[in-house]
């Protein structure tokens, strides 16, 4: 009999060059992406957010098969559409980077969804 394979979900957002202001990946959202791919397992990535983005192109090129995009405008509250979609799914292992690098970028994310989560 086969071992289930482990079940990782990486939150994944649009960041900003520290210096040109250039839209691109964020830095710590593809490192947790790059432990999602050592570790194995089936991966999605998540982006909570508008799906136009071209900086999410970015992710496919790390070798992403594809990209989940919970729509939502740019004020809205990620938690809102992160915590029942995440519920639904119960990956084994959720990854996320440790601030946004724009916007809020409080850091709590990350907190609130685990709280939420249980």
């Amino acid at each position: 009999m086969q071992p289930e394979q482990l079940t990782i979900a990486v939150l994944v957002s649009e960041g900003r060059h520290p210096v040109s202001g250039r839209a691109r990946r964020a830095l710590q959202d593809a490192c947790a992406l790059e432990l999602a791919f050592a570790l194995g397992g089936e991966l999605e990535a998540i982006h909570a957010g508008d799906p136009t983005r071209p900086a999410l192109q970015d992710y496919l090129g790390m070798g992403l098969e594809r990209l989940t995009v919970l729509r939502q405008g740019p004020d809205d509250d990620a938690l809102a559409v992160l915590a029942p979609y995440l519920e639904e799914q119960q990956p084994d292992l959720l990854l996320t980077g440790i601030h946004a690098e724009q916007g809020e970028g409080s850091g709590m994310l990350p907190y609130l969804l685990a709280e939420h989560l249980g």
